[in-house]
């Protein structure tokens, strides 16, 4: 115990001396330091002053690890490692630590020796653990138990091929040791996991250890040479590959990836050998060329299974292979093994037929339900393309997807991805030999991958459509994957995590340094469409093209913050403006109208007039179009942008006069008339702010349009519920006041209010004279023919409010002579006549003929007038107007108006009341000597002292 604490201490002493000296001085140390370190490990792990001892030499270890990657491999004591690895009672970790050097610091079989030892105790290991019943129960030894298998398996992997051996006399003994290597690991391969019932704890440990056996035996296969290689070992080799093979129907995602990279390994040549990509005849055998054989048999026998996870792993191995043979070079690093054997199957004429082949079968995996297996084919469709042999060949691919997508629907469909045309039929999914049942997340999926199809057909890059797809691609497992791969010794073994992470980054850079730039001659639709879908209704949707939209934007860290996506908005305002304004007023698909709403919304931030000046009215005549859209969706959409609209334009049109006038002119015109409730609420509103933050002389060309159509609409925007329930009360005449009060308290009232204030503002000026010309044109239209109660006195109350508050200006423009001579004269007369001709006059109504015995309804008197309170209105506003004309249209006003009796009536109603008494002279003097007789009478009865409406009421009798 005094020697563990003592070793603790000289650890404590060792971290110190490494983080304070520099690289070339830790090297020096490390020399000295390493034979005196791997001893030190424990035998076991039972008390805590152990365990604190494994920390602090892991601590030494990660420390040493770090500092290491940064340099060149160093050259370390080999003796020291030898020594830990003939212990007899070799313990996990400091196996774990030898290895961890030679991955550092060492060439891959450094020594026969070396490797002898490690070979015959992974046979050992693998007897021990093939035996499931022997593992022990505690989870402390099963940790230990497993662990060190685990750890014989790596040292076999980073042993590599063991080519070392070839070049000495002991040839055969190369032979022995590949083929138990081979042999022992194709045994973990082969473990069938699910026919024995293993306790929790043990089965994924079993698993993960089967995981690391296909991780291992890539290493120990990849690179190995083809025609030189000794029968028995390629005898080895093909049981090796059916063992590989024997998993396609596992069902766990990662150990077909692993699986796929062992394949991938197991067709690597070594480096030294030549393959030629202008091949015309297929390679004869496995020798020649592994990967050919490996890429054939996977092609023929898996991807065209009619088992869907078969098909499924088939397009993850079909992946790897096309990443060896396609992707990107490495620079020499030791992570990726050479692949030429890979390049020459995928890019020789003799396998061109195959490689279409591929590609057709990747496009069908696209409509699969695994989403895994989706993105998976769309990744391989992506090196195929971007990655072509030939040019011919890459077109050949971008005809067939863009066929496929467009008229076979290699997309599952679904509602969320709804062709351009609403009304065309749904395709019968039975119809599609490739449809498969998708899951609702796969219709989340299809979604996404047919607008970024759709994007892409509209632009009309073929390249383009495989490098969007290939950047939508965003499930977990690829980070699953990388994490995992930073785990793992990447020691002489293709990975495609690294060849998959260099390919995307070459996509990423080119996206960052070409969509955004100015001579890009498609960034007038891309840039747009990426915006605009980033609102797109479907969550998957939105979070793929805003992945897209941050590519397209490039790795700049200005533009990463919010003031640079301001910027890069700024510079591209007007083209997204218009793309999205264009889109809500023609798309026929309701998802980018309702998008084209909120891109607008978020464009609209900040925007000043000079923006919106030139399409001003044509931003409100489409929002409200949206407003009052047939699609809910939309419609909701519309009131986010209407609303937000009307805040702007509140803000603009204080300071831009053209922003004024076209604001005014589409909310007079158009918005407080809309059709739509909604719309026309929200625009009572903005106008009604708009109106209180102006001044009289900044709306004085609008002001008599507003006042009139406010007018006009007082019965328009009245509620349906009184105009219905006058016909359901006894008093007409309380309903009546009731309906003319609530439309003057109402927003409708207390913006003609207001408008009327700011016409009084303008008494004085130049332009009152003409804006009180136009008003009476209008107001006395709305007196003629104008509908509705509120409507007409409402414009009656209005006309006194113009005789009280502008008398010169009416008088100036004729106004009161006007209104009085061909509105009020003429109805008032009218309503007189018809009334006085409905009840008679006194002597007709208590004269000797008893007409009072006649049965006719019409003649029966009533206790109130037709349109009293119309009348009412009219009489008043009649009274108003007299003090401003001259007197001969007073005459003619009471004598036509307040005293006018039907002619063609009253000679009737003498006739038929004594036919036998009167001559038809009589009547017409009779007649006459009534009308000359009008004014005296009302001269004597004072009526022009009170209210022409009283004296009216008072003479019909009521």
């Amino acid at each position: 115990m005094a020697d563990l604490q003592k070793d603790a201490e000289a650890l404590d002493r060792v971290l110190f001396r490494l983080a304070s000296i520099d690289d070339e001085r830790m090297l020096q140390v490390l020399q000295s330091l390493l034979p005196q370190l791997l001893p030190l490990f424990p035998r076991s792990l039972v008390t805590p002053l152990e365990v604190q001892l494994k920390d602090k030499i892991l601590q030494v270890v990660s420390h040493v690890k770090t500092r290491l990657q940064a340099l060149a491999r160093p050259s370390l004591p080999l003796d020291a490692l030898c020594q830990v690895l003939q212990r007899e009672g070799l313990s996990v970790f400091s196996y774990n630590l030898a290895l961890l050097f030679i991955e550092l610091g060492f060439e891959a079989a450094s020594t026969e020796e070396q490797t002898r030892k490690m070979a015959d105790l992974l046979e050992n290991k693998i007897k021990e653990g093939s035996n499931f019943a022997s593992y022990p129960r505690s989870e402390l030894a099963l940790n230990e138990h497993v662990g060190l298998l685990r750890s014989a398996i790596d040292g076999i992997g980073i042993s590599g091929t063991l080519q070392s051996f070839t070049r000495g006399l002991e040839s055969s003994e190369w032979n022995r040791l590949k083929i138990k290597t081979l042999e022992c690991m194709r045994q973990v391969v082969e473990w069938k996991l699910k026919a024995v019932h293993f306790e929790d704890q043990l089965s994924p440990k079993l698993g993960a250890l089967k995981r690391v056996a296909i991780e291992n035996l890539g290493r120990a296969v990849s690179g190995l040479p083809g025609m030189t290689t000794p029968s028995e070992v390629f005898t080895a080799l093909e049981e090796v590959l059916n063992a590989l093979l024997s998993l396609g129907n596992e069902e766990d995602t990662e150990l077909q990836f692993d699986v796929g990279e062992g394949l991938v390994a197991l067709g690597t040549h070594d480096v030294s050998e030549e393959f030629t990509t202008d091949r015309q005849t297929k390679y004869a055998h496995f020798a020649e060329n592994r990967a050919a054989v490996v890429f054939e048999r996977v092609l023929a026998d898996y991807a065209g299974s009619r088992q869907p996870k078969v098909r499924r792993n088939a397009t993850i191995w079909l992946l790897c292979m096309c990443a060896a043979g396609l992707g990107p070079v490495s620079d020499g690093g030791d992570a990726v093994m050479s692949t030429t054997s890979w390049r020459s199957v995928l890019g020789s004429p003799a396998y061109s037929q195959s490689v279409l082949e591929v590609h057709e079968f990747f496009v069908t995996m696209l409509n699969d339900a695994n989403e895994v297996s989706k993105e998976s084919a769309v990744k391989g469709l992506a090196y195929l393309r971007l990655r072509a042999p030939t040019e011919d060949m890459g077109v050949q691919f971008s005809d067939s997807l863009f066929r496929r997508l467009r008229c076979f629907r290699a997309f599952a469909s679904t509602a969320d991805a709804v062709d351009d045309d609403e009304n065309a039929a749904n395709t019968d999914r039975g119809n599609d030999p490739t449809a498969t049942a998708s899951s609702p997340s796969s219709t989340v999926e299809n979604a996404a991958y047919r607008e970024v199809s759709n994007v892409a057909a509209d632009v009309g890059d073929p390249e383009l459509m495989y490098a969007l797809l290939y950047l939508s691609t965003a499930d977990p497992i690829w980070g699953s994957l990388a994490s995992s791969s930073r785990t793992s010794l990447r020691f002489s073994k293709f990975s495609f995590v690294v060849t998959d992470k260099e390919f995307r980054a070459s996509i990423v850079a080119k996206a960052g340094s070409q969509w955004m730039s100015e001579d890009y001659s498609n960034k007038t639709k891309l840039v747009p469409w990426l915006y605009l879908l980033k609102f797109h209704s479907n969550s998957k949707v939105a979070a793929v093209m805003g992945n897209l939209w941050e590519f397209a934007k490039g790795n700049s860290v200005t533009v990463s913050t919010a003031k640079g996506e301001k910027t890069l908005l700024r510079q591209n305002w007007t083209l997204l403006f218009q793309f999205a304004l264009a889109r809500l007023e023609n798309a026929r698909n309701f998802k980018y109208r309702e998008a084209a709403c909120l891109a607008l919304v978020d464009l609209l931030n900040g925007a000043e007039a000079d923006d919106v000046r030139s399409d001003f009215l044509r931003l409100w005549k489409t929002a409200s179009r949206a407003v009052d859209d047939v699609m809910e969706a939309v419609a909701l959409s519309g009131v986010k942008l209407y609303r937000y609209l009307g805040e702007l334009s509140l803000r603009v049109a204080a300071s831009d006069a053209t922003c004024r006038s076209q604001l005014l002119e589409f909310l007079v015109g158009d918005g407080i008339v809309n059709k739509n409730t909604i719309c026309r609420a929200l625009s009572i509103d903005v106008l009604l702010r708009l109106v209180k933050t102006l001044k009289a002389v900044d709306m004085q060309d609008r002001l008599a349009p507003l006042l009139l159509k406010l007018l006009e609409y007082l019965s328009s925007l009245e509620m349906p519920e009184l105009q219905y329930a006058q016909f359901h009360v006894e008093k007409k005449d309380q309903l009546e006041r009731l309906r003319v009060s609530i439309s003057q308290a109402g927003p409708v009232g207390q913006l003609l209010e207001l408008a009327t204030t700011h016409l009084k503002e303008l008494v004085d000026s130049p332009a009152c004279v003409a804006v009180v010309s136009e008003l009476v044109r209008g107001v006395s239209n709305l007196l003629k023919f104008g509908v509705g109660l509120n409507t007409r006195v409402g414009t009656a109350n209005f006309v006194v409010t113009l005789a009280g508050e502008l008398p010169f200006e009416l008088r100036k423009c004729n106004g009161a002579e006007l209104l009085l001579c061909r509105v009020f004269v003429p109805y008032v007369g009218a309503k007189t006549a018809a009334e006085n001709d409905q009840y008679g006059d006194e002597e007709s109504r208590y004269g000797a003929s008893s007409t009072t015995e006649q049965t006719d309804a019409s003649l029966i008197a009533t206790s109130g007038l037709t349109d009293g309170l119309v009348i009412q209105s009219y009489c008043r506003a009649a009274a108003y107007l007299c003090p401003l004309v001259d007197a001969a249209t007073v005459r003619n006003y009471v004598r036509s108006g307040i005293f006018a009796f039907n002619k063609a009536v009253s000679k009737t109603s003498s006739a038929s009341s004594s036919p036998q008494s009167h001559s038809d002279e009589d009547v017409g003097m009779e007649a006459e000597d009534t009308v000359s007789k009008t004014p005296q009478r009302t001269s004597d009865e004072g009526a022009c002292q009170e209210d022409p409406a009283d004296r009216r009421c008072r003479y019909s009798g009521d």
